[in-house]
């Protein structure tokens, strides 16, 4: 019985990692070789593709470019989203929530058109405030809605016994709820981060 659960796992990561083995191992072919099923495991190997992505096309500034795009929408999307969360979840906001939903369900595509007409007559266009923004649209009601759930399921007495040893309500949330919630947090994080930096569509 061990046998077989060990030879059903390493099939199934076998199964998962042989995309990635075809990637590596294409990445070292030419174009022509990448096609051709006789030179799927034998070819010479060749480092064009990487000198080309790493030295002709600036590849280390766009990184950069992405990662200060989805950190800042992330880190914005927290600032704004997590106080909102615990406001809605705190007070049976369900309107708000739903609202929330709503920019959430919303097709971003349906978006471009007017928010390029809009951020063009602001002369914002081909910047990265425009981009952090636009990112945020999506990052805002994910962190909201993860949140929501998180502050939902930390009970309320922690706050109100922090209220009765003196503290005011902004203080409970920072000092006892805020704490508390780090792991969700991070989840909504980088989560959100991951889209961020996933998302082609606005740029």
């Amino acid at each position: 019985y061990k046998w077989f659960r060990f030879l059903a796992l390493l099939l199934v990561v076998l199964l998962l990692l042989a995309p990635l083995a075809w990637m590596v191992l294409a990445s070292f072919k030419t174009n022509v070789d990448i096609y051709d099923a006789a030179k799927a495991l034998i070819f010479t190997p060749t480092t064009d593709n990487y000198a080309n992505v790493l030295q002709r096309n600036n590849y280390f500034a766009f990184i950069l470019n992405s990662f200060w795009v989805a950190f800042a929408s992330t880190t914005l999307s927290l600032l704004l989203g997590v106080p909102a969360a615990y406001a809605m979840s705190r007070f049976t906001m369900q309107r708000s929530a739903l609202v929330v939903l709503m920019a959430r369900i919303i097709p971003g595509v349906s978006l471009l058109v007017p928010w390029y007409y809009v951020f063009s007559n602001l002369r914002m266009v081909g910047g990265f405030s425009v981009l952090i923004l636009s990112h945020m649209f999506v990052a805002l009601p994910l962190i909201v809605y993860i949140m929501m759930s998180y502050f939902d399921s930390l009970p309320l007495e922690l706050e109100e016994a922090a209220q009765v040893d003196g503290l005011s309500p902004i203080g409970a949330f920072l000092r006892i709820t805020l704490p508390l919630s780090i792991p969700g947090i991070m989840t909504a994080g980088i989560l959100s981060f991951i889209f961020s930096w996933n998302n082609f569509m606005f740029a």
